[in-house]
């Protein structure tokens, strides 16, 4: 069976929802009885579905085809949840939402089964298993108790006959094929949802609308508009999809291949009540920047819908419900903060018909759930949030930073584009509140990046503020990206969450804390050289990554740590160290390096200082090798003077740096041949006799 299903994977090199179905249906449609939370026959049919189109990673390896778990792998908001679903539809599988889930742990999922009755029937190959939102689950858990869960998933899954199917964004997928790996030696099969193609967006437009036009309290007009004029609605579909994948050139399916960007779209398109118009209207929306623009024409057509309702007397119409205004007032609802727009062209009997029109209104705006309270799509909680961090008060603000430090907060792919596209100037120049969103908005890039793509996020000083830099890399070539912001000397933290990898700070002013309560990760590399290390948790992991840097270094004046803070647990040959004052005790002292103060200011300790900041400045690049944009490292901040120039000349002439097109490539083994140094030595300050000598000859 698995044989042939392999070799029709081999044929078609995609796989579509039919596959799943086939080797995972079962005859019994199970529907009694009550199950724990998360657990539920799922059997609801889902008409206005578009089936995703999956990709099998590793397709020349048979044998992962015969593994008891494959697992289903996508960025955020790409519709990992209703694939889930629709499987469960199809094929009578049990559905498990970690997300609703109780904590989960070891011996979860054969409690669950046996719990719930049906552990007969899975062992008989009765029963079949979907588990979504593994992302969910992983956040309030430490990582033994997540390995612990994966452990019982493992031998659960091989006492029955049918592979449990297992959905997560994809840094979860990744890691928890590694944890699989290493404590069963076991290679299991992942499949990456694909983005929407031009013909499946249309299609899925198409449904939205038709599901859109039941809700006759928001679109009124829509049902009869869609039977009267399909045609134009039909052409209006493909119109628009051509657009957006002709304004976002090569990363168009990144956009119009997203459910959630796709939904916003439908939403703009129901809204226009004169089917003669919507063509025009919806291109001249997404005719500028991409998310922003959409979200844009729908809050200008709410603002006519609602101050074509305004009873005569009221002036100044243009002044009234504005973007901006409907952004403030869902911020508030979205935050449960007191409204206090004022409008001062009101009069007070105006303003208390106002305020009372839009209490009316609001609720029943496309940006929320039709109660009021909740965001009816990931693209619209984006866009108000990234409002509330760019253009809101101090109030705003302050509940945004309390919204992302949330516990449950699953990072939205959405908020770093829409804040890329708001916060952008007429200079290409970025300016940033504070520090105190930079690790969320990383969080967000992290969970809107592709399997072939890695992000990264580099802060430093730069004279009276901090150059903070989020970059993309795509591992199958030299293709990448950077947004570069500044942030002034008075901000706040800098917060990190519960994964930190790809991460350097060389910033000492910057106070960092690592907020997850429960265990902080370290996944190489990561370096901070800051003020202040502050952690939540006492429970520390450093792993290695995927690439040849394993540098995990941990620098500051100060660490702030619980009481109970264990000795971190450091596997797979990670070089770490830590420096902070009390860091040669208890838990500590096993990875403690004593960094060398300079002396004085000498030419050779300005040579070695500058030396530090050209070495240090070096990243893990995507294939592997230790790189930086070579006009980050010949900019003056890096250089500082001639002998820096100098310096750099010396390292490109033996070989230390080597130049490939826009880049700068450090080779780690000739920086120790030539210049007797290592990145432990330069990090400590601990240079050899060899490396002063070295510097000497280049600054001479």
């Amino acid at each position: 069976m698995y044989k042939k299903l392999f070799e029709n994977i081999l044929e078609v090199a995609m796989c579509s929802i039919n596959f799943f179905e086939e080797h995972l249906r079962v005859d019994t449609n199970e529907t009694n009885g009550r199950l724990l939370n998360g657990w539920r026959f799922f059997c609801e049919n889902n008409t206005q579905y578009v089936p995703a189109r999956l990709t099998l990673r590793d397709s020349d390896s048979e044998d992962l085809i015969n593994r008891r778990i494959w697992m289903i792998s996508a960025p955020g908001a790409v519709g990992k949840s209703a694939l889930a679903e629709e499987l469960c539809s199809r094929s009578n599988s049990i559905y498990l939402n970690l997300a609703d889930a109780d904590t989960i742990a070891g011996n979860y999922i054969i409690g669950g089964l046996v719990k719930n009755g049906l552990y007969d029937k899975w062992a008989g190959g009765n029963l079949s298993l979907v588990i979504d939102a593994l992302d969910e689950a992983r956040l309030r858990v430490t990582q033994s108790s997540f390995e612990d869960f994966l452990s019982d998933l493992f031998y659960v899954s091989q006492s029955g006959n049918r592979p449990i199917v297992l959905l997560g964004r994809v840094g979860i997928i990744d890691e928890t094929w590694l944890i699989i790996k290493e404590r069963f030696g076991i290679s299991l099969p992942i499949f990456d949802i694909e983005f929407f193609n031009q013909d499946e967006a249309v299609d899925f437009l198409n449904k939205s609308l038709e599901k859109l036009s039941k809700n006759s309290s928001i679109y009124p007009h829509l049902s009869n508009s869609l039977t009267s004029h399909a045609t134009v609605y039909e052409s209006t579909a493909v119109r628009v999809v051509e657009e957006l994948s002709s304004i976002s050139s090569q990363d168009s399916s990144k956009f119009f291949g997203y459910a959630p960007v796709l939904d916003a779209v439908s939403k703009l398109i129901a809204s226009v009540t004169n089917a003669n118009r919507i063509v025009d209207e919806v291109t001249r929306v997404i005719g500028g920047k991409m998310l922003f623009s959409i979200c844009e024409g729908i809050l200008d057509r709410e603002k006519v819908k609602f101050t074509a309702q305004l009873p005569d007397g009221f002036s100044d119409i243009e002044m009234l419900y504005t973007s901006k205004e409907q952004l403030d007032r869902l911020a508030r609802r979205l935050f449960s903060l007191p409204m206090t727009i004022v409008i001062p062209s009101l009069t007070q009997e105006q303003r208390s018909r106002y305020e009372e029109a839009v209490e009316t209104m609001i609720p029943q705006h496309p940006f929320l759930d039709g109660i009021g309270r909740k965001c009816s799509s990931s693209v619209f909680e984006a866009c108000i949030v990234s409002y509330a961090i760019l253009d809101g008060d101090e109030d705003l603000y302050a509940e945004a930073i309390k919204y992302f430090k949330n516990d449950e907060h699953t990072p939205n792919p959405f908020v770093f584009e829409f804040f890329k596209e708001k916060s952008k100037v007429e200079d290409d120049f970025r300016k940033l509140k504070s520090l105190e969103v930079v690790g969320f908005l990383f969080d967000s890039l992290i969970a809107g990046i592709k399997s072939n793509e890695r992000s990264q996020l580099s802060i430093s000083e730069s004279e009276d503020s901090f150059e903070v830099e989020f970059s993309i890399k795509r591992s199958d070539c030299d293709q990448s990206s950077e947004i570069v912001y500044m942030a002034p000397f008075s901000g706040g933290e800098l917060y990190i969450g519960r994964k930190v990898s790809n991460i350097y700070v060389n910033a000492e002013k910057v106070s960092v804390c690592f907020l997850n309560r429960d265990q902080i990760e370290f996944v190489a590399p990561a370096f901070f050289q800051c003020e202040i290390l502050s952690f939540e948790s006492d429970k520390i992991i450093v792993k290695p990554g995927e690439g040849v840097d394993k540098r995990v270094f941990l620098f500051s004046e100060i660490a702030e740590y619980p009481a109970s803070i264990s000795a971190p647990v450091v596997k797979g040959g990670v070089d770490f160290g830590v420096s902070f004052a009390g860091s040669n005790k208890f838990p500590w002292s096993s990875y403690s390096v004593d960094l060398k103060e300079d002396e004085d200011d000498s030419p050779l300790n300005d040579g070695l200082r500058i030396f530090r900041r050209i070495v240090m400045a070096f990243r893990s690049h995507s294939k592997g090798r230790l790189a930086r944009f070579r006009d980050k490292v010949d900019h003056e901040r890096m250089l500082k003077n001639v002998n820096g120039k100098n310096i750099l000349d010396k390292m490109i002439d033996d070989s230390i740096i080597t130049i490939e097109s826009h880049m700068y490539y450090l080779e780690p083994n000739i920086l120790g041949e030539k210049a007797g140094a290592s990145f432990l030595d330069v990090n400590r300050k601990n240079y050899s006799e060899k490396t002063k000598d070295y510097i000497r000859d280049a600054i001479a």
